[in-house]
C-alpha cells in the first residue's frame, strides 16, 4: 500500500516517515528543494517529493500524480 505524507521536514512527517517505510511504500512533501534539507534527518532523495506547495492544489497534482495513481486499475 502507497503512503503519501504531507510535510516530512517537519517533527511527526519525518517521525512518520521512518515508522511507516517497514509497513508502506512510502512518500512525503518537502516545500523546498530537497537540497536545502541537508542540515536536517532528510537523507533518503527517494522518499521525497520535493518543491511541492500543498497549498496550490495544481502544484500538488502535478508533483504528485505520478506516485498516488493506483497500481491495480480494474475496469
Amino acid at each position: 500500500m502507497k503512503l503519501l505524507i504531507l510535510g516530512g521536514n517537519g517533527m511527526i512527517g519525518h517521525t512518520l516517515v521512518e515508522k511507516s517505510l517497514q509497513y508502506y511504500e512510502v512518500k512525503s512533501t518537502l516545500k523546498n528543494k530537497f537540497e536545502s534539507y541537508k542540515a536536517l534527518r532528510i537523507r533518503d532523495k527517494n522518499l521525497y517529493l520535493d518543491n511541492v506547495d500543498v497549498l496550490n492544489f495544481n502544484d500538488f497534482e502535478e508533483k504528485t500524480i505520478n506516485y498516488t495513481k493506483l497500481d491495480n486499475m480494474t475496469s
